[in-house]
């Protein structure tokens, strides 16, 4: 369903957003993201989209008007000018930040993204990513001069446990794009990524449509 082998990471803006209801705040970082080197990002392009392969299609939505939906306003305005990243990426840190009301909700870094070459279908467009990230695993590192090790540990985010992503495509702008999500918490008490931040529903496609016929064999068997 989705091919990232041409993807491109376009831009890349980066913003600290903290639990509202603790009162954490949310720190705003200047216009500019730079790499260590090539590598650095590859390895986060794999932390951003290894977890996206055959997920569940969503759609924006909003109870009385799409065009009230925050989140499919900004990315309409992103995908019609790619240029203006860093400040959609400031009005939807803000979104989250105003969200981030339930006391299990854990601060972090929040990644918004600009792809091209984004395949889906087949069909090659542009794709907006968000990435946020949680959880902090310790890393141990050996470090060697001649026959000397020194020990230390380090405290990042492992490359392979990506908490909480979303994956906008650039296609069926009229019924809310489709979008893919990633949440490794699952729990009721904090679905505000899904429900109050994005605010989306399951897409009527093929793959709901398999889900739902499943379900209802599932319940006339039992």
């Amino acid at each position: 369903m989705i091919d990232f082998t041409h993807i491109e990471l376009e831009g890349i803006s980066v913003h600290q957003v903290g639990n509202k209801l603790r009162d954490e705040g949310l720190i705003i970082s200047n216009k500019d993201v730079s790499f260590a080197d090539d590598e650095t990002e590859t390895w986060l392009m794999k932390y951003f989209l290894s977890s996206f392969n055959d997920n569940e299609v969503y759609n924006f939505s909003h109870a009385s008007d799409l065009g009230l939906n925050e989140i499919y306003v900004f990315v309409k305005r992103l995908f019609a000018s790619p240029g203006t990243l860093y400040q959609a990426s400031i009005d939807i840190a803000k979104h989250l930040y105003e969200n981030s009301t339930h006391p299990k909700i854990s601060g972090g870094e929040l990644c918004i993204c600009y792809f091209r070459h984004c395949y889906f279908d087949g069909v090659s467009t542009d794709a907006i990513g968000f990435f946020k990230s949680e959880n902090k695993d310790v890393f141990l590192k050996f470090d060697s001069r001649s026959d000397n090790f020194k020990i230390r540990h380090e405290s990042g985010i492992n490359v392979n446990k990506l908490d909480k992503g979303c994956l906008i495509i650039n296609l069926t702008e009229e019924t809310g794009y489709k979008v893919c999500i990633i949440d490794s918490n699952r729990s009721n008490d904090t679905r505000y990524w899904k429900n109050d931040f994005l605010n989306i529903k399951p897409a009527s496609d093929n793959y709901q449509f398999t889900k739902s016929f499943l379900s209802i064999t599932k319940d006339f068997v039992t």
